[in-house]
């Protein structure tokens, strides 16, 4: 499961780098900015919100029936309400993405917007990844038994081949 997760986030860097690269993307070509722009949005659409459904309903749940402190639970709980933060920062990045991808003659007008929303966007991402990383992933190596990942790991991969 510690795998899963770590994979997930150099994706999310990965996506979030890029995203932020688009606002600054003054010589790309049409086609090059229609394209990452496209790639962005599918990601951001598609597989972020499995990350975050993976981690709300099925490895925090765990979590919560463990015992851990309530200072790790206020940091669980955190992490849960930043995924609404980012998914806010997203619901404006997304529609710039898509007028981007379908129309990127538009990039000088979309710039400013993608530049600024990218930023907090990657603002957002590094708070919460690092919180993940700080408390979430020992958590994990600490709290739940290698059968409980396992399991975890298997319905996360399987929710992940239902929506593809």
């Amino acid at each position: 499961m510690l795998q899963l997760l770590l994979a997930s986030q150099q994706r999310i860097r990965h996506f979030t780098a890029l995203a932020l690269r688009l606002g600054h993307a003054q010589g790309a070509t049409p086609a090059e900015l229609s394209g990452t722009a496209a790639r962005v949005a599918r990601y951001f659409t598609q597989r972020l919100p499995q990350h975050f459904e993976a981690e709300d309903f099925a490895l925090l749940p765990r979590l919560f029936t463990t015992t851990i402190s309530t200072e790790m639970m206020r940091h669980l709980w955190g992490m849960k309400l930043q995924h609404e933060a980012i998914e806010q920062a997203l619901s404006k990045l997304v529609p710039l993405w898509l007028t981007l991808r379908d129309s990127p003659e538009r990039y000088g007008e979309l710039a400013e917007s993608l530049a600024r929303g990218s930023q907090q966007l990657m603002l957002l991402m590094e708070v919460h990844l690092h919180l993940e990383e700080q408390y979430l992933f020992p958590l994990v190596r600490t709290c739940l038994p290698p059968e409980a990942l396992e399991e975890l790991a298997t319905e996360v991969l399987r929710g992940r081949d239902l929506l593809n």
